[in-house]
């Protein structure tokens, strides 16, 4: 009797005869070519990945529950009702300076929460990459421990260049409601440029190149492959707008199967009731997130090193991509940290920011 694949020793066997093989491999492509499908590609190399690498599951989830973590911190300042009142007389007011005291409590609040949620959410980024170079180029089991030791030997410049590109996703200092449609689209374009050269920021950051190398590589990977990174991130684009679909999908049509009409009609989005509004919209975010964790994140984070480590082993005189012997970690940013979190979780800065708010 065959078996089972999805039971341990399923695993342990699979796990052994990809080893035994060199490792999964990436379907060869022309470097440097537009391609959105690609993406797809990389998709199918994430669980296969997560099938003999099981520690990326475990990286996924902790993403998710760090995602999680700075919705629950946003909370404690949407759900204030001196907040919501200050945003419903903005929003009744209608004009640029009404909203100067909403738009400030949340930008404060908001920038405290990426804070906290940036350094756990680069170490848990960062393992997924790791476990790819180990497994896809050195052909060798990874391991928690050996992914744990690169990420926080830098844990501190991780820390950094997370925090600077979720501030830019999350807010969007590039956006602005007041903008025209040409000047919003310029600014897109640029953000998303920005986007496509972080994927580079981000690996050599990861694998210990100087600033003086970060910047050489980060140009001539642009220059070379940008084609290739752009379509990755259209492509990722593309099925987190799928997912999100998913994920409304399954709430407005699933929900009314799990609780009774009577009750369903409080989490409708079709329901005019403000409250059912905004759990249907939470609960839709908490599953898109885990969507995305689950589908596109792990590939994209994939393709982002593997076109990285692709490039490095392409030029002379570099042979590893990963740094060759082990280096300490940096405990500074875990005591920064550490009083970080105390502080925030100790006193009540949500009620302190929105008293001065107003």
């Amino acid at each position: 009797m065959t078996e089972n694949t999805l039971s341990f020793k399923g695993f342990t066997r699979l796990r052994n005869e990809v080893y035994g093989s060199g490792g999964l491999r990436l379907r060869d492509r022309k470097r440097g070519s537009f391609s959105v499908f690609r993406f797809f590609g990389y998709m199918l190399y994430s669980w296969k990945l997560m099938a003999v690498e099981k520690e990326v599951i475990l990286f996924i989830f902790l993403q998710w529950l760090t995602a999680c973590l700075g919705l629950y911190m946003l909370l404690a300042v949407l759900l204030d009702p001196k907040f919501i009142f200050m945003a419903e007389t903005a929003h009744a007011t209608g004009t640029r300076a009404a909203w100067y005291g909403p738009d400030f409590i949340i930008w404060v609040w908001g920038t405290l929460c990426i804070t906290v949620v940036a350094l756990p959410f680069s170490i848990f980024a960062s393992c997924i990459p790791v476990v790819h170079i180990i497994h896809h180029y050195e052909g060798r089991q990874s391991t928690i421990s050996e992914c744990m030791r690169v990420v926080l030997a830098r844990v501190g410049s991780l820390w950094f260049f997370v925090w600077v590109d979720l501030y830019l996703t999350i807010f969007k200092p590039h956006y602005s409601r007041y903008d025209s449609w040409p000047v919003r689209l310029v600014k897109m374009a640029l953000y998303e440029a920005w986007k496509v050269a972080a994927m580079s920021i981000h690996m050599n950051i990861l694998t210990g190149r100087s600033w003086s190398e970060l910047r050489t590589n980060t140009v001539e990977l642009v220059k070379q492959r940008g084609w290739e990174m752009l379509g990755i991130r259209i492509g990722y684009l593309l099925v987190n707008g799928i997912l999100f679909l998913a994920a409304w999908a399954c709430l407005y049509w699933g929900l009314p199967l799990i609780f009774p009409v009577s009750d369903a009609e409080g989490v409708g989005v079709d329901n005019n009731s403000t409250g059912a509004n905004f759990v249907f919209c939470l609960l839709l975010i908490v599953l898109w997130l885990a969507l995305i964790n689950i589908f596109s994140r792990p590939a994209y984070l994939i393709a982002m090193s593997d076109i990285f480590a692709d490039y490095i082993y392409q030029k002379p005189g570099d042979e590893h991509v990963l740094p060759e012997k082990n280096e300490p970690v940096s405990w500074t940013p875990f005591f920064i940290y550490a009083v970080l979190i105390v502080t925030v979780f100790s006193f009540p800065l949500a009620g302190w920011l929105i008293g001065i708010g107003q």
